[in-house]
């Protein structure tokens, strides 16, 4: 990777028409996760010259950035200008563009072609067993071969070490390792776990990152974070996990290779596997005495070095199953799902009566409304043939998918190939992601869920199962494709069971329901996948077990935890149904109070308090009556219309200022100050409800206001009188004007005083485009939102954002 200062120096001479210079710049820039920068560079050294190198790179950062159609004609015209010892892995990013494009024109014949190549030719087996999924690679390869393919080792920088740290207290010490922790997917999953880990008294815990996004110009930061996720997940955690639990290791292998054994830890786990910006390099180094993997792509890492792999009897199939010859890990077969509900499960709590959105949109409207969940590069012909044939089976059905990245040419051709099978296109539909805050609640009217056949959707699929939504999926060939069976605790053996399931489950309404009613039973009898205290208690234990095989054999071997029995009998707590019991299922569905069905009953509330436009699912609540969007004309210290305790979760952006703090206000203002304000916001919010508020940073514009950066004569004067309205308020119409500044102690304080408590501060909320986005442009000299402010001047925040729960 090269250094910034040699991004500069490239920059200086990128105008001498040489294509080196463009290309490598591209490089530098793409490694630093500064994608769209590395695009342009690319594109510049492309208008030079084209080559096959720089039409690689270019197709390679068009995907990254989920340019779907220019990525697959890059690579296209890149497999045209390869040599013979190109063909193969431009063949391969090829069609992993094409697949993330849903696209299976005959272009993908070439890559087919080169595979069969491949397989026969040694030479070439890396660069394709790598890329394939486990399905296509074990047609050609026999175990000890893939796993030696996958692996990818890497020549240690120091001979590798074996920790024997003592247990302190007598307690395991644990690391839990992720390259972007709070952004990735993977890690989402296990924010439950790591809170229950965190107050265990069985354990220590330390919580790993592998980067750290403390550069607000947009410099080094997790690859994920920057360039996928954005801000949305990675500042706020809904877990309420104390501060200072999160340690970050930056620097090259050998830096991070000492910090993490300098931690004394006794197991690390990895929460990555193979997935982008892994930490599987460490682990090679042997930072720990026992390591783990857990979560991530679900198949086997190859390192030797890798003791366990977490799974359990479904997704692996268990011991029987001769699944374990596919990995260079031991089995650690868990007594439940090795999987747990993603935490925002938390935010669906009592709202049982309104649908979010087929009420609310026409297009929605269907009789029955299917859903794909997953992203767009799991969808293959077969599965598109398999929905073709449910919907055809289905009066009135319509099919859903979410707006992933890369949706505008994806989308595109998901309708193609379903008109291609008759199905017209007005029948397929697309709806937008959702906040975390609401995103489990949005999936609940949703009929059926359909995941995909050949890599199926674990992190999508426990959203489904949360929000009490029936899920047909199919027990595929290898562990990726068997999470889906693992989750809904079942799954079906073959696509015409598939279509078959899919079919009656989208005709009978009673059949859903009843699967409904089991999904709602499980999830509040805490059994299952549920609940963290069971699900964090065997963790607790496996680990413990996994450690005391490795200190007295000091061999591996498989290991398998006992299945619980409960008083009735039953193996697990509720763990998994049979979907083929209908009858049953349609008698549990007499007399149950659907958690979906629709209703104008509108008690449970998220306030939006001061805003200016309508955002659906929101109640806006302003003074001016007279605007259409005011759902509740009140001042925000007066909620007389509003139920103490009726309120999940309160929005405030940039209003809080606008009340006086002490014990006298203005004459003709309304009456009680901010403290006051706040007390009547933790009235109204239910037990543990979540305050959003955001303030101009006080601190930060002082700082600002002195700076020398601000320049000299008119413009620091013009400068210093735009920065003095941003603090004391426009006064650009009435009630324009800020009665209190605000620094984080000083807020903090204040919610105290109200009745809050788990005060965090937080870099943005991602829920609406406001103030609370604001930064100071030193370039500009003025304030714009975050993705707006130069790269070479840099900027810093100017919005105070918080959150806080009600104690």
């Amino acid at each position: 990777e090269l250094s910034k200062a040699a991004i500069e120096e490239f920059k200086g001479r990128q105008d001498e028409g040489d294509l080196n210079w463009y290309f490598y710049l591209g490089v530098s820039q793409y490694q630093q996760g500064k994608l769209q920068k590395a695009i342009e560079s690319f594109e510049s050294a492309l208008s030079v010259q084209p080559s096959y190198g720089v039409l690689s790179s270019l197709g390679t950062s068009y995907l990254s950035a989920f340019r779907l159609d220019d990525a697959t004609n890059a690579h296209r015209m890149a497999f045209e200008l390869a040599d013979p010892t190109e063909r193969v892995k431009t063949a391969i990013a090829l069609a992993k563009s094409m697949r993330w494009n849903v696209d299976f024109s005959p272009s993908l014949q070439i890559y087919d072609g080169i595979a069969e190549v491949g397989s026969k030719n040694e030479s070439m087996r890396a660069a394709l067993g790598d890329a394939l999924s486990d399905v296509d690679a074990r047609q050609w390869m026999n175990p000890s071969e893939y796993i030696n393919i996958i692996s990818a080792p890497s020549a240690p920088i120091s001979p590798p070490q074996t920790p024997t740290p003592p247990l302190a207290d007598g307690k395991l010490t644990l690391n839990m390792i992720s390259s972007d922790w709070d952004v990735h997917p993977v890690s989402t999953l296990s924010r439950g776990l790591v809170q229950f880990l965190l107050e265990s008294q069985s354990t220590h815990l330390n919580v790993i990152s592998m980067n750290k996004n403390d550069d607000p110009g947009g410099g080094r930061g997790g690859w994920w974070r920057n360039n996928i996720t954005g801000m949305i997940e990675d500042n706020y955690t809904p877990g309420g996990f104390q501060q200072g639990y999160l340690q970050y290791v930056d620097g090259g292998l050998a830096e991070r290779t000492e910090s993490l054994r300098q931690l004394n830890a006794n197991v690390c786990i990895d929460l990555n596997g193979r997935t982008m910006g892994n930490a599987l390099e460490l682990f090679d180094e042997q930072i720990c005495e026992l390591q783990v993997t857990y979560l991530g792509l679900p198949k086997s890492t190859g390192l030797g070095s890798m003791d366990y792999i977490l799974t359990d009897r479904t997704s692996t199939g268990g011991l029987e199953s001769g699944e374990e010859k596919w990995y260079s890990e031991k089995q650690a077969i868990l007594s439940n799902q090795c999987y747990m509900t993603n935490d925002h499960a938390n935010f669906m709590g009592h709202v049982k009566t309104r649908h979010p959105f087929r009420l609310r949109d026409g297009n929605f409207a269907r009789k029955v409304l299917i859903a794909n969940l997953g992203n767009w590069q799991k969808i293959t012909p077969e599965a598109l043939d398999a929905w073709a044939n449910i919907l055809r089976a289905i009066e009135g059905g319509a099919m859903l998918f979410y707006r992933h990245k890369g949706s505008e040419s994806a989308f595109r051709n998901v309708q193609l190939e379903m008109t291609a099978r008759g199905i017209h296109h007005s029948r397929i539909l697309i709806t937008d992601m959702h906040p975390w805050i609401l995103h489990t609640w949005y999936k609940t009217p949703i009929d059926l869920i359909l995941d995909t056949v050949r890599k199926a959707g674990h992190t999508v699929n426990l959203d489904g199962e949360w929000a009490g939504v029936p899920i047909v999926t199919m027990v595929g060939g290898g562990m990726e494709g068997r999470a889906g069976a693992s989750i809904t605790g079942g799954g079906t053996r073959d696509l015409k069971e598939y279509e078959d399931l899919g079919s009656e489950m989208g005709r009978d309404g009673m059949l859903r329901l009843g699967y409904r009613e089991l999904i709602h039973s499980r999830s509040t009898k805490a059994g299952g996948v549920y609940d963290v205290k069971i699900r964090g208690e065997e963790f607790v234990r496996a680990m413990e077990g996994l450690w005391d095989v490795k200190k007295s054999t000091n061999q591996k071997m498989h290991f398998v935890q006992g299945m619980r029995i409960d008083e009735e009998g039953r193996i697990g707590v509720e763990n998994g149904m049979e979907l083929t019991s209908d009858e049953h299922l349609k008698d549990v569905a007499e007399g149950y109070e659907t958690a979906t069905s629709p209703s104008d009953d509108d008690d449970d509330l998220l306030l939006h308090i001061g805003c200016k436009e309508r955002h659906a699912g929101w109640v806006c609540v302003d003074t001016d009556s007279t605007r259409s969007s005011v759902d509740i004309a009140s001042d925000m210290g007066s909620l007389p219309s509003i139920p103490s305790g009726a309120v999940r979760a309160i929005y405030a952006s940039h209003v809080l200022e606008h009340r006086h703090y002490g014990a006298v206000g203005p004459t003709n203002g309304p009456t009680g100050n901010s403290v006051e304000v706040l007390k009547e916001w933790h009235r109204v919010l239910e037990d543990d409800g979540h305050l959003m508020v955001a303030v101009p940073d006080l601190e930060a514009l002082a700082g600002i206001f002195g700076d020398e950066r601000l320049g000299e004569g008119y413009e620091k004067l013009e400068r210093r009188f735009y920065l003095m309205r941003v603090m004391y308020g426009g006064n650009a119409e009435e009630g324009d004007h800020h009665m209190a500044g605000y620094d984080f102690d000083i807020l903090g304080s204040f919610l105290e005083a109200a009745g809050f408590c788990k005060i965090k501060r937080i870099k943005a909320f991602g829920l609406f485009r406001d103030s609370s986005d604001l930064w100071w442009d030193w370039g500009k000299g003025a304030a714009v939102r975050e993705e707006e402010v130069g790269e070479e001047e840099g900027g810093v925040q100017i919005s105070l954002n918080v959150v806080a729960r009600k104690c």
